[in-house]
């Protein structure tokens, strides 16, 4: 019985914080192909209005061609000079970070967008769960213990 609680209770909370994440959670969408324009933006639409970003090159994935902040809109805007993967990271002051990962073939890049936002929400609900069931485990081991124990 105090099982099914203890799964219920952190079910529960994995449903409040997955939300929770839902609300500040990040995506992107790339707008455009030879000239490329991507969107970032908060799960609630809220634009990543200039936050900083770096945009790695296919070239060096270490080494960033470029950096700056994103415009109003959060959009961040690039003309793909190589063919390969394209990368761009956006971090905000509260500390959400966003990669876009992009790939270029003939100086054009194929219009998308990130993981949808539920996805996060989801792993979030199932650590919850998984933590909640193994601190259950080890609560039953130790009780197992005690009474094991000669008194």
């Amino acid at each position: 019985m105090r099982a099914v609680l203890l799964v219920a209770t952190a079910f529960a909370w994995s449903l409040l914080l997955g939300g929770a994440a839902l609300a500040h959670g990040t995506q992107y969408r790339v707008l455009g192909s030879s000239e490329t324009l991507v969107e970032f933006a908060y799960t609630d639409g809220e634009a990543m209005a200039f936050a900083s970003y770096q945009l790695f090159g296919p070239a060096d994935a270490q080494v960033p061609v470029r950096s700056g902040r994103t415009d109003r809109q959060g959009r961040v805007g690039f003309v793909p000079d190589a063919s390969g993967q394209w990368r761009i990271e956006v971090r905000d002051a509260e500390g959400h970070v966003v990669r876009a990962v992009l790939n270029s073939a003939a100086g054009k890049v194929a219009a998308g967008q990130g993981l949808p936002a539920w996805l996060g929400a989801l792993s979030l609900s199932l650590n919850a769960v998984g933590a909640a069931l193994l601190v259950q485990v080890l609560l039953d081991r130790r009780q197992r213990r005690r009474r094991a124990q000669p008194a």
